[in-house]
């Protein structure tokens, strides 16, 4: 057997990989865009170590095939035309200038590549610390399913320090009907494990809700000061810069450099893109707040949080429904009568990021605001006070729909989420979908939804790993950086147990 570890490795994930490998789980191959001194390490002296930086540019794409006799034919191609879509839509984050077929070349560079790399390497299981959404590692993520090599993908949960592993993102395992059935609510709390209870039901916030709130704040206040826009320009004109003298005195500036953006000019088109995407941004907000409106909290409502594109959330973790205007015409095809749903855009999505310009314009806002039903709301409405009188959320992954089921409101999902196996989430695809849900969400009561939640998270308890997705995460953690090593080593571990390898469970060191 033999395992590959895919990331940005960084010190604790660096960590994760040492405990696997004293566990005696053979990791024997890190495709790594860092180059962390912790890799050199004796323990992994047999690891093979790939820089995937040359994953990331045009010219090193190109590069990679070299001596490479392996080309697809047709047949093949055929079968990754759903990887082909996914890594097109991921690299319009990241791509100016370069086509469609150009980025569909790009494409074919890493299937005639990662087929090769899987078919030749004896790989078993590749482990992602995330739901691979960076463009090359999507396309090792659809070649690994399509050779059966185990995919074992890491999703942060908005419950501090736990994780769970997918196999397959597409696929939702939800809880049985009849499970833990008959049992009062105490009873069935009584089968939780008293950590995580306390974790989903204490006073402290998740650190991922937190980080996402003091954004969102940020995001807010951001286009309210009237001369950030030139305050930024200038320290990106000051960048651009520094940049440009490293260049001329032969300095790397490789990493500078967006994904698959390969423009020489790039530090001085960097300023003026920024500059005008500033200017669009807050047109933009200015347009949406006179398109939003007070909503009638005493009419049955859904409601809908945009997702913040782009981002893993919407692609790939949203499937067709990455194109948000078609999730909301679905949901408001099954809306019955006198019902509303109210939208409300990301805080984050007014930032200013240079990723986001393309995913949101005037058009926009007028195909939402132009459906049946649907009503803009103001940006900075409170979250708690929408919750408290809807019926249900709908959103494609975000978090408001595990906060709505935590305050007995069911949601309806697009995507894949964490909480996606809870039965007050209802998974839908269809209008019909969409009109099966809301048939039994008005059949339900707010007690109901909390019983569907503790059952959640009594059945999902083996499944909702004791762990960090990143560093950051881990060092503000009550447990230490080890301590979520070691555990969420050993439900990997688990997890990739084969018949000639044997982990044995970690064992408190001998006393002196």
């Amino acid at each position: 057997m033999s395992v590959i570890f895919v990331g940005a490795l960084d010190d604790y994930f660096i960590k994760v990989a040492e405990e696997l490998i004293t566990l005696g789980v053979p990791v024997t191959c890190f495709l790594d865009r860092f180059d962390n001194p912790a890799k050199k390490k004796p323990i992994f002296r047999n690891v093979l170590d790939i820089d995937a930086r040359q994953f990331l540019y045009p010219e090193g794409i190109y590069a990679i095939n070299r001596g490479n006799d392996f080309i697809p034919d047709e047949k093949l191609l055929r079968q990754f035309l759903k990887s082909e879509s996914v890594f097109l839509s991921i690299s319009d984050r990241f791509s100016i200038g370069l086509s469609v077929l150009e980025r569909k070349r790009l494409f074919h560079e890493l299937l005639r590549y990662f087929y090769s790399f899987l078919q030749g390497g004896a790989y078993q299981a590749i482990i992602f610390p995330n739901a691979p959404h960076g463009g090359w590692n999507s396309v090792l993520y659809f070649v690994a399913k399509h050779l059966g090599v185990r995919t074992l993908v890491l999703e942060y949960t908005r419950i501090n320090d736990r994780m769970v592993v997918w196999e397959d993102y597409e696929k939702v395992h939800k809880v049985p009907a009849d499970y833990l059935a008959g049992l009062s609510r105490e009873e069935v709390i009584g089968t939780i494990d008293t950590d995580l209870y306390r974790e989903v039901f204490g006073t402290a916030e998740s650190e991922w809700m937190k980080d996402s709130n003091s954004m969102n704040v940020a995001a807010l206040s951001h286009l309210t000061r009237f001369r950030e826009g030139a305050l930024r320009a200038k320290q990106l004109m000051g960048a651009a810069v520094t940049a440009m003298h490293r260049r001329m005195t032969g300095q790397n500036t490789y990493d500078r450099r967006p994904m698959m953006l390969n423009d020489p000019q790039l530090e001085m088109l960097t300023v003026m893109r920024w500059h005008r995407a500033y200017r669009k941004y807050r047109e933009l907000r200015s347009y949406y707040d006179r398109q939003a409106k007070k909503p009638d909290l005493s009419v049955p409502y859904v409601l809908y949080f945009l997702n913040y594109q782009p981002e893993k959330t919407t692609t790939p973790l949203g499937g067709v429904y990455e194109d948000q205007v078609l999730a909301l015409e679905t949901l408001a095809g099954g809306l019955p009568q006198g019902w509303r749903i109210y939208v409300k855009e990301h805080p984050r999505q007014f930032s200013g990021v240079l990723d986001s310009v393309p995913y949101r314009d005037k058009r926009f806002y007028d195909r939402i605001a132009g459906i049946p039903g649907v009503t803009l709301l103001p940006v900075n409405m409170g979250t708690q006070e929408l919750l408290k009188s809807a019926r249900a959320t709908a959103t494609i992954t975000g978090s408001i729909g595990w906060q709505g089921m935590l305050q007995g409101r069911p949601c309806i999902l697009f995507g894949m989420s964490w909480y996606s196996p809870c039965r007050s989430c209802f998974n839908v695809k269809s209008v019909d979908d969409v009109r099966e849900a809301l048939a039994e969400i008005q059949r339900q009561a707010s007690k109901d939804v909390e019983l569907d939640v503790l059952r959640y998270l009594a059945h999902a308890g083996d499944e909702l790993l004791v762990g960090s997705n990143n560093e950051k995460f881990a060092k503000r953690s009550r447990r230490s950086l080890d301590e979520l090593a070691e555990r969420l080593a050993d439900g990997l571990a688990s997890r990739l147990r084969v018949q000639d390898v044997v982990y044995e469970q970690r064992q408190p060191a001998p006393a002196a």
